[in-house]
């Protein structure tokens, strides 16, 4: 089996002319945005101000 072509970024699969199960690779395609487009955040919000704010 040949390999599926991808985005040259995100490697996002790509469809294939005559290629079947296209829905599939759409469905791949669209999992991998999702996982991509949500970025986790580490650290929450800080209660605590600055002790010295800059000046400006």
């Amino acid at each position: 089996m040949s390999e599926m072509p991808t985005t040259l970024r995100f490697a996002l699969p790509m469809l294939a002319v005559a290629q079947a199960q296209k829905a599939v690779t759409y469905k791949e395609a669209l999992t991998l945005i999702d996982a991509l487009d949500h970025a986790k955040v580490e650290g929450g919000p800080l209660n605590d101000r600055p002790a010295e704010p800059d000046a400006g």
